[in-house]
């Protein structure tokens, strides 16, 4: 197997949300599969935490692995993991690496890596020794660009679906809205120096 490539055993499904509603839509995609030991990648360690909390709160039995944690609650956590007492695990990518279960069914991306071989790393902790496995991510459009480098790197068409319950009214980043109010600022500057131009011209022409 090429190292920046995923398995065949591995089925990728990749939603479009609006980014204020990831932990809602985390909650539905988990009740989706209620039995299923989970492990849900997030990038920065302060999130985890909140998102435990939120998780707890909907009923999921589910635990933080991150860098702030003690090594031997961390440990306690893996081990419960790995004996079923937990359901969902949310794991910061440098902690995942201590987990290892063979056949692990589902991994779940709350954000996309920014590097794209992360990505191939993270979902290949499913589908593991011939065991089919799934791999679901929740994309906002910010992370537009992180997909376009994960299709490239893995050569898979990765398109992305509306999930049932979670329209999408957040709009695409283009950088326009950032632009706008200099290209205003601009354009008052470039008319305000026309005009005075035109008045300094005037006299000479009469």
């Amino acid at each position: 197997q090429k190292t920046n490539s995923v398995v065949d055993t591995i089925s990728e499904q990749l939603y479009l949300v609006n980014k204020g509603s990831k932990p809602q839509a985390l909650i539905a995609l988990l009740k989706q599969y209620p039995t299923q030991q989970t492990l849900v990648f997030i990038g920065a360690r302060d999130n985890a935490d909140a998102l435990c909390k939120r998780l707890m709160k909907a009923g999921v039995q589910v635990a933080a692995l991150h860098g702030h944690k003690e090594q031997t609650e961390r440990e306690q956590i893996l081990a419960d993991f790995k004996a079923k007492k937990l359901n969902v695990v949310i794991a910061t990518d440098v902690l995942a690496r201590g987990i290892h279960i063979e056949q692990l069914p589902l991994v779940i991306n709350f954000d996309l890596p920014s590097n794209a071989a992360t990505y191939v790393h993270r979902v290949g902790r499913t589908g593991r020794a011939g065991n089919n496995g799934l791999a679901l991510s929740l994309v906002c459009h910010g992370e537009t660009e992180f997909l376009t480098a994960i299709r490239q790197l893995t050569q898979r068409p990765l398109e992305l679906h509306n999930l049932d319950g979670f329209p999408v009214t957040d709009k695409p980043t283009t950088g326009e809205s950032k632009r706008k109010p200099r290209d205003k600022q601009a354009n008052r500057r470039t008319a305000q120096k026309r005009s005075v131009k035109q008045f300094k011209q005037k006299p000479r022409k009469a």
